[in-house]
């Protein structure tokens, strides 16, 4: 059958739209997202539950990620009413707009944010306002989603804004614009300032979220970053060791450089049993961290990390 909409997210996959029955021998009914080599995305599948007379003439994907297909006509599966028009769910759109800095902009896009093209630059300095277009042309960062502007001269503060073309649709019907706003300066956190370092954005989103184990290494960003480690190199796993000498277990260690808002804390248990868990003060001196379990007269002694964010 036909295709006749495409719209394509800024993490490379395309979504397509037409009276189609199947896709690359995958039945997908007017609607279907293919990976970026082509191939389908076996997990989407929208129009399983609907049967379409005519099909789908308009994809476009929103700001958010969203996704509106419209110009079909069709029956929910046993239900009597039609449909001509559809917002459906899609995956996280994360983007950040940040200033490197005061020469260097740089628009952050990933995940089902749509794909966008003839970028620009602006900087207002009476709060939104106006705006000014920034001098030079921006340009995408490689094959990524990112785009950049480089060769600034900004003031101290004021407002930034990224703005993008989005295209998609039967005739290009679904055609839009996206934007991104920021004040500076912003106080980035220290680990603002790390995400940026490795990842090339600020907001814990993504690739560079607390929870998100890049490097696959069995530890999460924010215990990389707690102890100074590369989440990029899962070569780099050395966390504090745990000593035993006979009548304690201990474990001591400093703050890294440049690492601040986190709590260290620790907690001991004999059992490992859940409600058998201890807290254990801290008794060493900032940056210094010591926490012991006295371990005479017992078989058994555990003691974990508890990395909290939001600290000294």
């Amino acid at each position: 059958g036909d295709v006749r909409s495409l719209a394509v997210q800024a993490d490379g996959r395309i979504l397509l739209g037409g009276s189609f029955t199947s896709v690359g021998g995958i039945a997908r009914n007017g609607i279907a997202r293919v990976e970026a080599d082509g191939s389908p995305d076996e997990g989407f599948n929208p129009g399983a539950g609907f049967k379409f007379y005519r099909g789908v003439d308009c994809v476009s994907i929103q700001a958010d990620g969203q996704i509106l297909i419209g110009g079909l006509s069709s029956n929910l599966v046993g239900e009597d009413f039609s449909r001509r028009f559809m917002r459906l769910h899609n995956d996280l759109a994360p983007q950040s707009l940040a200033l490197r800095d005061s020469t260097q902009l740089r628009w952050t896009r990933a995940g089902s944010a749509p794909e966008v093209s003839q970028v620009t630059f602006e900087l207002s300095r009476d709060a939104g306002i106006t705006y000014t277009p920034l001098p030079g042309t921006a340009t995408r960062i490689g094959t990524t989603p990112n785009w950049q502007l480089s060769g600034l001269s900004l003031p101290a503060s004021g407002l930034l804004r990224a703005r993008g073309r989005t295209s998609g649709g039967y005739l290009n019907s679904g055609s839009g614009l996206v934007e991104s706003v920021v004040a500076f300066p912003v106080a980035l956190t220290a680990i603002g300032i790390w995400r940026q370092t490795h990842f090339g954005i600020t907001d814990n989103i993504g690739s560079a979220a607390d929870t998100t184990d890049f490097d696959n290494d069995g530890l999460v960003n924010l215990i990389e970053f707690a102890f100074g480690l590369n989440p990029t190199n899962p070569a780099s796993v050395n966390l504090p060791p745990l000593l035993e000498n006979g009548s304690e277990l201990s474990l001591a260690f400093i703050t890294p450089a440049g690492v601040s808002g986190i709590t260290y804390g620790a907690e001991s248990s004999t059992t490992l049993l859940p409600g058998s868990w201890t807290a254990i003060p801290d008794t060493g001196i900032a940056p210094q961290h010591r926490f012991i379990v006295p371990t005479t007269g017992q078989k058994k002694a555990y003691l974990r990390f508890i990395i909290t964010a939001g600290g000294p």
